[in-house]
């Protein structure tokens, strides 16, 4: 195993700070996330003041943004899963070693793509 899946797979280990195991994937996967406002723009961020009240009774004026990275198997490609919103298709694609442990690195960059 060469040194740079050695460290992809120490991070489905032990993950760094800000990413989790999602332990109900079926495959190895780790999740980042952060919370995000709608954009001033966006439907949802005036309802209340447009509506008189909340659309349904969890509703917050965030929403969460995901990066995740998954192996398949062991000796796979990774695949990058970038979840901007909840109104915006996911982008999954396959990526190089170097590449996931540059997103592992920086997953903000990777939103911003």
């Amino acid at each position: 195993m060469n040194a740079r899946r050695a460290a992809l797979h120490a991070a489905f280990r032990d993950p760094p700070p800000g990413w989790v195991r999602v332990p109900e994937a079926p495959t190895l996967a780790i999740r980042w996330s952060r919370e995000v406002e709608f954009p001033a723009d966006h439907p949802m961020r005036g309802w209340p003041d447009l509506h008189g009240g909340k659309p349904y009774a969890n509703w917050e004026p965030t929403y969460t943004q995901h990066v995740f990275i998954n192996l398949t198997h062991p000796a796979s490609m990774p695949i990058i899963r970038v979840d901007r919103a909840p109104w915006v298709e996911c982008r999954d694609s396959e990526a190089t070693l170097t590449r996931a442990l540059a997103v592992l690195a920086d997953p903000e960059a990777e939103l911003e793509r």
